[in-house]
């Protein structure tokens, strides 16, 4: 359906991060966006208000909470950390015995934990623009405006800290391996020389070896961990999705900025305000983004067409949730009327 392979970083000198908003009022102005980012290298997660910040349902539950006017404030998070997420992943394990297939990983687990409904510090981004504005569009209760932030992978797997870090793991089967020119040493070389970024599957494995050693051992700093989860759901697959596991337990936003040498309020207020896509310029502004806020005005774009563009693209509920859920969704929005 779509290109949704990430790429690799490329080899040319370091660029400096920068966060761009950009203002769509119409479909060719989303069109515009879409060819600037080409076919693949971002991931993407939809909002159904503008206002929300990135945030995971475990930050959500402890650091936020509604005020009386039903707008949000952050308040004293309660004592929360390593050793309380440990607790409840063994528990998770210990109770769901014999009603699920044990999974491999730690992170597995908590994939597993947040699909069922516990609250995790992983936050769920997707390989697909379409999927991103489908939830972004999905609650059709009247919010001013939507967004979806655009957030370019290699950003985020070529910075010194986790470039520190991944190094750290693949050293540890150079130890194990006894063979100072075996495999293990061949593929920590690769990593050095750069071309390990192309080899996707390695890559993905050694960053869920990386997260596991995370929830296990502890922070390192912050920053943030993009996770492939291996055994991932259906539902997961269907929506081309992955995690940002956030190295620490303060908020996701100043994990996030740490990862792309930007600060929160730029990932969630950016300085530099693209009103019009359509103008000269643009694109090569887009390419050189670490994070694009595009903010919808439903005043503006009406929703019928962006309904109509998802349709076109294959994207719905019964293609994002696999079985009756997705059926149920479909009746429940009225999709069909929708593409009529």
């Amino acid at each position: 359906m779509h290109d949704n392979r990430i790429e690799p970083p490329d080899d040319g000198t370091a660029r400096q991060p920068k966060a761009v908003q950009v203002e769509i009022h119409q479909l060719s102005h989303l069109s515009k966006v879409i060819r600037a980012l080409g076919t693949g290298g971002w991931i993407f997660r939809g909002h159904a208000s503008s206002d929300w910040p990135l945030s995971s349902s475990l930050e959500r539950e402890f650091l936020v909470a509604p005020k009386a006017d039903g707008h949000n404030q952050q308040v004293a998070a309660p004592e929360f950390g390593k050793s309380d997420e440990c607790y409840a992943i063994e528990l998770f394990k210990r109770l769901s015995q014999g009603k699920m297939v044990p999974q491999t990983h730690e992170v597995e687990w908590l994939a597993a934990m947040q699909h069922y409904g516990t609250h995790t510090r992983l936050v769920d981004f997707t390989r697909s623009i379409y999927v991103a504005l489908y939830f972004a569009f999905e609650n059709r209760q009247a919010t001013t405006t939507r967004a979806i932030y655009a957030i370019r992978f290699k950003d985020l797997i070529h910075n010194d800290t986790i470039r520190h870090d991944l190094i750290s793991v693949l050293a540890e089967d150079l130890d194990k391996s006894g063979d100072a020119k075996g495999p293990a040493y061949e593929r920590r070389m690769m990593f050095l020389k750069k071309s390990y970024y192309k080899n996707q599957l390695e890559l993905q494995n050694t960053l869920v070896r990386l997260a596991d050693e995370v929830i296990r051992c502890g922070s390192r700093g912050e920053g943030v961990i993009p996770v492939h989860v291996p055994g991932a759901n259906d539902r997961l697959v269907a929506q081309s999705g992955l995690f940002l596991l956030p190295r620490s337990f303060s908020s996701f936003e100043s994990n996030l900025a740490l990862s792309l040498g930007l600060s929160a309020q730029e990932i969630r207020n950016p300085g530099e305000v693209v009103t019009d896509p359509l103008k000269s310029g643009v694109t090569t502004k887009l390419r050189a983004a670490s994070c694009i806020k595009l903010v919808f005005d439903r005043n503006r774009l009406p929703e019928h067409a962006v309904w109509n563009m998802l349709d076109q693209a294959n994207v719905s509920a019964q293609s994002l949730f696999p079985g009756l859920e997705g059926i149920a969704k479909s009746i429940r929005y009225g999709e069909p009327l929708f593409a009529t």
